[in-house]
């Protein structure tokens, strides 16, 4: 058993060696490579391949086709598989000063749909920063609206179940874990133990809830060390192994006014490494309210008053 092992590992070393050549047509798991030629490496030494985070800038951002309208889009979230879209607009027929959208495509490349607007959880007070969780059933997002913790009227975080993707949403219900200031942009880990999001209690932070399993109450919501400055942080979003992080900053330098942050850190455990500007999308306007694919190689955000795009 023993020697199978050795065999395969020098058969997994030798595989990546000839495709580092540019032979036999590989490219990285994530990218559109060949899924089953490294199952069937795992399945020879019994374990399967540490997740590579990807390196390198993101490419050119290209806004989102079918999207736009007059007034304000922002606060974009996707589903993994890039075929449906949440935001918030204010854009005319809503129910309230801002509303929440979805939106559908056929294809992680083509248009999207003319935006629905998402009556049953829309109220008639502010309705923004819908983030949809990885498996595409839960929405938690802001809103204004009866029942705050905070001194009315105060935002709130809230959160809707639907079964499936193509079922209704259910009623919202409120996540105890909200401040008694206004609080926005929730971001869930992927298994349900950790809530990201922004208070602005004080200033605007990034805070941080858990709980030991995805039913118990939220414990205390605290300022994620390493990330808070004397300025605005927003609209944090991570990917699934919770070690690289996105946000919107109007920390120094920035290039106009608000910009797109990043950090990372090696496991959960760790503390965030110094952030960094996403300089490669910033630009002299605004950039805000991030979302990040789980595999971090998909990116949307706002500018000016319109939602992008970018891939690596």
């Amino acid at each position: 058993m023993l020697a199978d092992v050795t065999r395969a590992k020098a058969l997994r070393i030798c595989w990546l060696a000839l495709a580092g050549c540019g032979r036999l047509g590989f490219s990285p798991a994530g990218a559109g490579g060949d899924a089953g030629t490294d199952a069937e490496l795992d399945a020879l030494d019994g374990a399967p391949d540490a997740y590579v985070p990807p390196t390198g800038p993101f490419g050119p951002a290209t806004m989102l086709a079918g999207l736009g309208a007059p007034g304000s889009n922002d606060d974009p979230s996707m589903t993994p598989d890039l075929l449906e879209v949440f935001f918030e607009s204010d854009r005319g027929g809503g129910a309230g000063a801002g509303d929440l959208y979805a939106a559908t495509r056929g294809s992680p490349t083509g248009a999207f749909s003319a935006p629905v607007n998402l009556g049953m959880l829309n109220t008639a007070g502010d309705d923004v920063t819908p983030q949809v969780t990885s498996d595409g059933l839960t929405l938690l997002f802001s809103s204004r609206r009866a029942g705050a913790v905070g001194t009315a009227p105060s935002k709130d975080l809230y959160l809707s179940t639907r079964a499936t993707k193509a079922a209704a949403w259910s009623a919202p219900v409120h996540i105890a874990a909200s401040r008694t200031g206004d609080d926005v942009s929730p971001s869930l880990s992927a298994d349900g133990l950790h809530l990201y999001f922004v208070s602005q209690a004080s200033s605007e932070d990034i805070f941080l809830a858990s709980r030991a399993t995805p039913t118990s109450p939220w414990g205390m919501a605290t300022v994620v060390p390493g990330l808070d400055t004397g300025a605005e942080e927003t609209g944090p979003s991570i990917n699934t192994t919770e070690t690289f992080i996105v946000f919107a900053s109007t920390r120094a330098p920035s290039a106009g006014g608000s910009d797109l942050w990043f950090a990372r850190r090696a496991s959960p455990a760790d503390p965030w490494g110094p952030p960094q500007p996403l300089t490669e999308l910033n630009t002299a306007g605004e950039e805000t309210d991030p979302w990040l694919s789980p595999d971090e190689r998909t990116i949307v955000f706002a500018r000016g008053n319109n939602l992008f795009i970018a891939t690596r």
